[in-house]
């Protein structure tokens, strides 16, 4: 928000230089389209991100770590499908995306498995959406179910088919 706010940075071991400290506003993201890992506006303690297939990935997680991004999803749709960028060394690696409104109501999209082919084997994940989608600003959150799974990015794309498709 607007105006004067206090920031505090605790140090809770020594040894290292802190030159600057830059802070950006994190995006919202628009539905259909991409969600870059990275670009959450709030999260759990323990969340990671490290360099991974040739930008910024999501690492080294665990067991209900989350971070949440604000989305603004364009049209109420029945019909959305899903592509997550995804690696795991680890069998069972998973998560799930949920979106949550105003009233902290909380609607479940999907839980997304991640195929086990080694951290830097990036795999695209496809699935389909299991609720109906919304119009309007919402909260989307990514908790993870099972941890140690990378996540780079994931696409969302609306499957309705819109207005005329063909007239002979």
């Amino acid at each position: 928000t607007a105006g004067r706010h206090v920031f505090c940075l605790n140090v809770d071991k020594g040894g290292f230089y802190i030159k600057s400290i830059t802070f950006k506003l994190a995006p919202v993201i628009s539905m259909p389209g991409t969600l870059e890992v990275e670009d959450f506006y709030l999260c759990s303690n323990g969340i990671d991100l490290i360099p991974g297939n040739g930008g910024t990935v999501l690492s080294n997680n665990a067991k209900n770590e989350w971070l949440e991004y604000t989305v603004n999803i364009a049209q109420t749709s029945n019909k959305y499908a899903y592509e997550a960028t995804v690696s795991s060394a680890v069998d069972g690696s998973s998560f799930k995306m949920t979106l949550i409104d105003d009233n902290g109501n909380e609607k479940s999209l999907s839980t997304v498995t991640v195929p086990t082919a080694g951290l830097d084997n990036y795999q695209v994940k496809t699935g389909k959406i299991r609720n109906a989608i919304s119009e309007g600003k919402q909260k989307l959150r990514i908790t993870i179910v099972n941890g140690n799974c990378n996540i780079d990015n994931v696409k969302f794309t609306c499957t309705d088919v819109d207005g005329i498709d063909d007239v002979t």
